[in-house]
């Protein structure tokens, strides 16, 4: 009986000795499952993750080879621009070097004042004479250059020299006397007459014009003027692209009577 007994209780012991480790190994085993799970979860996230990554790039790259060579036009059209601006103005522009001269207002008897253009080195230049934007009547004898001088109250004259074709007013004048040079100065401006031309030579010979200012035989290009009174001259457009880049700028200029006035210059490129 005793026998049966601990019999009994050892297989019990050992039961409940496996049912223990059983439980362990099976918590063992689920716990090894949910780390798995997460590993794999952890890598499917990293693998999403480079998946967007490689998708954007790839779309960034897209739209590069799509957008780069719009951009790359603009580019190449604002340097062609660039230089078709500094070769018109070099074109239309020139030096006029300006002499402001006085008198003696106080002798009424002196009705006209003289200069000596060959004294200034100014006697190879064309010229002109106005006060306050009026011509005033002028007469060259020699290098000496007089100025009709009836109105005392106007005592500062500008003389205007350039390699230019200004319009005079020409009148015999008597009783002179030598003027006082106050300044001389030389400024760099656009003149009327340049533009005109540079537009006549853009009609007549085209592919000379364009040659000569260095613009891509790939490029057309055109260019017009506007005065300060709002009237348009200008080249008119060949062979018009709708790829085609445009500029507007602001210059001083002189007219024929040497007035300074504002304008704008329109140039095309395309």
């Amino acid at each position: 009986m005793n026998n049966l007994k601990e019999v009994t209780s050892n297989l019990y012991s050992k039961g409940h000795t496996q049912r223990v480790q059983d439980k362990k190994v099976t918590s063992t085993l689920w716990k090894g499952i949910n780390t798995l799970g997460k590993g794999i979860n952890k890598r499917g996230s990293h693998v999403g993750f480079m998946l967007s990554f490689v998708i954007f790039i790839t779309f960034l790259i897209f739209m590069y080879i799509i957008i780069n060579p719009a951009i790359k036009t603009k580019s190449n059209k604002e340097l062609s621009l660039d230089h078709l601006e500094k070769e018109i103005k070099k074109k239309v522009s020139d030096n006029l070097i300006t002499v402001a001269i006085t008198g003696n207002a106080s002798d009424n008897r002196i009705k006209c004042l003289t200069i000596n253009n060959s004294n200034l080195n100014l006697n190879r230049l064309n010229y002109t004479v106005n006060y306050l934007g009026d011509l005033i009547p002028v007469n060259l004898s020699g290098d000496e250059l007089r100025l009709a001088w009836y109105d005392h109250t106007r005592n500062l004259f500008k003389i205007n020299y350039a390699n230019e074709s200004f319009k005079i007013q020409e009148a015999s004048v008597i009783n002179c006397s030598k003027a006082k040079v106050e300044y001389v100065k030389k400024d760099d401006y656009v003149f009327e007459t340049k533009i005109i031309k540079l537009i006549q030579d853009y009609s007549i010979d085209y592919d000379s014009l364009k040659a000569n200012l260095d613009i891509a035989p790939s490029d057309e290009f055109s260019f017009s003027f506007t005065y300060n009174n709002q009237t348009t001259i200008g080249t008119g457009q060949k062979n018009v692209s709708i790829s085609g880049s445009g500029r507007k700028f602001s210059v001083h200029y002189i007219n024929q009577l040497a007035n300074i006035n504002q304008g704008v210059m329109t140039i095309n490129i395309w």
